[in-house]
């Protein structure tokens, strides 16, 4: 996933008189004050927080309209109400794919010890269970 674009609107929308076909953004100059402000935003907007922001379409809504700013453009959190559902769909997609996309430097993500699993040689990990004092099972 390109972490800079341009969306190419469906449903072209008027911002300041000028009329914009294509939005360009750039998430990679996002920060994590931009983070937290994207959370604001959608608790100011719907009066909740979002319990999973990453898959939370309000959130994404507000991070794309923040890479949007990012490249200069006239376009805020103030337009993105007005765009198109087809458009904003795809503004949040790209916002999601984004968020949860792995680095793309080629390296995997680090690896954490769990020495109480041991998986078998088909790769199964058993699963063990305890009762408690209570249960009936």
């Amino acid at each position: 996933m390109d972490s800079k674009g341009t969306l190419k609107l469906k449903a072209p929308l008027l911002v300041n008189g000028v009329e914009l076909c294509e939005l360009n953004y750039d998430f990679d100059k996002l920060t994590a004050a931009d983070m937290i402000e994207a959370d604001k935003q959608r608790y100011d907007d719907t009066g909740r927080p979002a319990l999973a922001p990453i898959i939370d379409r309000a959130t994404q809504l507000n991070l794309f309209a923040l890479a949007v700013e990012k490249t200069g453009s006239a376009f805020t959190h103030e337009d993105m109400p007005r765009l198109s559902y087809r458009d904003a769909v795809r503004a949040a997609n790209l916002a999601r794919d984004f968020t949860s996309a792995e680095d793309g430097d080629g390296e995997e993500g680090e690896e954490l010890d769990n020495p109480s699993s041991e998986a078998s040689e088909d790769g199964a990990v058993p699963i063990s269970r305890k009762r408690s004092a209570n249960s009936d099972t």
